[in-house]
């Protein structure tokens, strides 16, 4: 399939993970943000280390904390100033019940106060040219205690005038290659290759490689409205229509 696509291949940041202090929030986005509380679980694809941490906050990047200061920090937003009516949401990974907004200036001082040092700050999908990525981490607090389970996803785009679909020798698959095959029969079994290494030396342990089909359909997906499996007639109807509009 060709495709009238230029020929590049720029480096770019499509994830990043990183922990800095309360404090090290307010140089990154100011006293005068205004944050959403997370009433919701999310998934994240991080560290084992911080598989229980808590979303607690969204900024345009997702805002995590230490499980324990979950009720500390919900009490303290009751109280002065703020006296939000904010309440701990039944299951174990979200925070609160209802997503009220807030100033970030009055959240940071409230996980101060309840000495609370340490904020993962999440961001994906953002596929910003590395030359103009801003590293969170770097504003205010680039030696934070755990600043090397700092994790970034940092991808090469080549736009070609063709699908490049690949899958790995026999012997690479018992190696720990994965293959994701795309384009259905057409691509013949061939797709999106994948490789973990714990091994390596200079800290990359997650490679994958796939065509830019996979973000053309993954636009079309979200433009379709599709959050889920459909699991009514109805649902599909609906989905095709917004395709098709």
């Amino acid at each position: 399939m060709e495709l009238d696509l230029p020929v590049s291949s720029p480096l770019d940041v499509d994830a990043f993970a990183v922990t800095v202090s309360p404090a090290a929030l307010l140089s990154q986005f100011g006293r005068g943000a205004y944050i959403t509380l997370a009433s919701y679980a999310k998934d994240f694809d991080d560290l084992e280390h911080f598989s229980s941490w808590i979303h607690f906050g969204t900024l345009g990047v997702l805002f995590r904390c230490h499980p324990q200061y979950t009720i500390p920090l919900l009490e303290h937003l009751r109280g002065a100033p703020q006296h939000s009516k904010v309440y701990k949401n039944e299951h174990p990974t979200a925070f609160a019940m209802g997503e009220p907004m807030l100033s970030l200036g009055i959240v940071v001082d409230a996980l101060q106060a309840i000495g609370c040092t340490s904020v993962r700050l999440q961001g994906y999908g953002m596929k910003v040219p590395l030359q103009n990525f801003q590293d969170p981490s770097a504003f205010g607090d680039p030696l934070h205690p755990m600043c090397k389970a700092n994790m970034y996803d940092v991808g090469c785009t080549y736009l070609t005038r063709a699908i490049t679909l690949a899958a790995p020798a026999l012997t690479a698959v018992r190696s720990g290659y994965r293959c994701y095959p795309s384009a259905l029969r057409v691509g013949m079994g061939y797709g999106g290759l994948e490789f973990r290494s714990s091994s390596r030396r200079d800290g990359i342990s997650h490679f994958k490689a796939y065509p830019v089909l996979v973000h053309v359909l993954k636009g079309v997906a979200q433009r379709a409205g599709q959050g889920g499996q459909p699991m009514d007639v109805s649902t599909v109807k609906e989905r095709i229509k917004t395709l098709k509009g």
